[in-house]
Parts: structure tokens; C-alpha cells; sequence
């Protein structure tokens, strides 16, 4: 391990040690074809006076890099496209140097960019305990768009600034406003916010009345049911020495015994 000493480029901390290669390059504010370029990549800690340099890959044709301020400057951008390079941060202390990958993309001179627009006009309802996700949706501008909140989000969930969604499950029910606001990569970064009414709601209650009728409807049911096939059972036949079981009805109180044929029943 290295003795503590930090620097940041470009918003982000370095600690001279052994750093492990990033999976994509830091994106800067974006150019434009004969357009000014200026941004300073800031550095602190150690023992001054500092040093960058690009290590690697090249800087868009027109654009210089002041080794003794780390300033990324220009009157005028030459060429378009997309430029990836590696800048490295030293000390005059002697200890490891640091770097990271860069990249800059510069625009056509005409370009017209669309404004940059949320498009997402409503969140959804959450709810509490249960999983919740949503995607904050934009147009034009440059990418690539980031997102913010102002505030905290309700207990449970959070904001994925790159992925501009919100995920998590809730822990309580709430309501109130949040403020979200949208920024893009231009040289000159374009931002739109908007509030947005959002509320975390209980689960929806189980019916449970629904299930007691039901419940209650079926036993009644079959308790009478029941008493009809016990009530079948007492009809015999008034014949003597017949008795028998069991007898189809005819009409009003008249019914058939079908081993004897007569159309007197007698109900006992």
C-alpha cells in the first residue's frame, strides 16, 4: 500500500496504488468543430507541483493538454468524431503515478442538437413491501443523459444516475412531491427538471368478507341437500306388504310406486 495521497480528475478520486483498468472510458463535456474547448482536470493532495500528461491514445486534432495545470484547451477544434486517451497525474514527491481513461466526443460544426426533454410524465403508484421499478425516460440532447434527485427518495429505494430508474422496495407508505432532474454530455451540459406527485400505498386488502359468504353459502347448500335426500328417504309405499323405495313423483302430492304400479303413496 501506498502512503495516503489522493487526486481527482474530473470529479473523480484516485489513490496513487495500483488501480485496476476501467471497463470504459470517463466521458468529458463534449466539443464541437471550431468551437473553444476549456476544462481544468483538478488535482490535489501529495507534494506540488504536479504533472499530467496523455500516456496514451491522442487528444482531438486542435486540443492541447498544459502539463503544469492540467488544463484541456482550445480556439478551435479541427475534426469530429470520438477521442479516447489516457491521462496520467503525478507529484513531485515521487510516488506512483495515477491515470485514467478518457474520452472526448466532438460534434459536427452544424449540428443541430433536439432540446433535451423529459418524457416521462407521471410515476407510478408504489407499493409498500413489494418490488418497484421505473424507468425515467428522455429525448434529444447528448449522451450520454444522467439523472438526479433533490432530496431522498422514500426508505427502501434509489436512483441509478446512469440507468435513470428508480428500484427498491419501500418500506412505508408515503406521499409528497420529488424533484428530478435530467443532464446530458454537451460542452455546455443542457438540464430540465420537473416534480413529480408520488406515493407509496398499502397492499390491497385480501377479501376475506368474500370468502366467509362463499364459505357459509356452500355449508348451507349442502345442509340442504342433505335434509332433501333424508326427506326422499321417508316416502314408502302404503300398499301392504310393498314398502317400496323409492317412488317417483307425479304431480301436486301424487306420486307412482314403481314395483306395484298403484298411484296412492302414502309419505311416513
Amino acid at each position: 500500500m501506498t502512503r495516503p495521497f489522493a487526486v481527482a480528475v474530473v470529479g473523480l478520486v484516485f489513490c496513487l496504488s495500483v488501480m485496476p483498468a476501467a471497463a470504459e472510458p470517463r466521458v468529458l463535456s463534449g466539443g464541437r468543430v471550431h468551437g473553444g474547448y476549456s476544462l481544468r482536470l483538478p488535482g490535489s493532495g501529495g507534494i506540488p507541483p504536479y504533472r499530467w500528461r496523455v500516456v496514451d491514445g491522442a487528444l482531438p486534432p486542435g486540443l492541447n493538454l498544459d502539463e503544469k495545470t492540467g488544463t484541456l484547451s482550445s480556439g478551435d477544434l479541427t475534426a469530429e468524431g470520438t477521442y479516447t486517451f489516457t491521462v496520467q497525474f503525478s507529484d513531485s514527491g515521487g510516488s506512483t503515478p495515477v491515470g485514467e481513461q478518457l474520452s472526448i466526443h466532438v460534434f459536427p460544426q452544424q449540428t443541430k442538437l433536439e432540446p433535451l426533454r423529459l418524457q416521462t410524465d407521471i410515476l407510478p403508484q408504489a407499493i409498500s413491501g413489494k418490488e418497484y421499478k421505473v424507468f425515467i425516460s428522455t429525448t434529444g440532447g447528448v449522451a450520454p443523459i444522467r439523472c438526479g434527485v433533490e432530496g431522498q427518495l422514500p426508505e427502501g429505494l434509489k436512483l441509478d444516475a446512469v440507468a435513470c430508474s428508480i428500484t427498491g422496495t419501500p418500506a412505508k407508505t408515503s406521499s409528497g412531491k420529488l424533484r428530478l432532474t435530467v443532464s446530458d454530455s454537451q460542452e455546455s451540459p443542457a438540464s430540465v427538471s420537473r416534480n413529480y406527485d408520488f406515493e407509496i400505498v398499502r397492499p390491497p386488502r385480501s377479501p376475506f368478507w368474500l370468502a366467509s359468504i362463499l364459505t357459509l353459502g356452500t355449508f348451507v347448500l349442502l345442509a340442504a341437500f342433505r335434509a332433501y335426500l333424508n326427506y326422499r328417504k321417508r316416502r314408502r309405499c302404503w300398499i301392504q306388504g310393498c314398502g317400496s323405495q323409492p317412488i317417483r313423483w307425479i304431480s301436486g302430492n301424487e306420486y307412482v310406486c314403481p314395483k306395484c304400479g298403484k298411484h296412492a303413496v302414502q309419505v311416513i
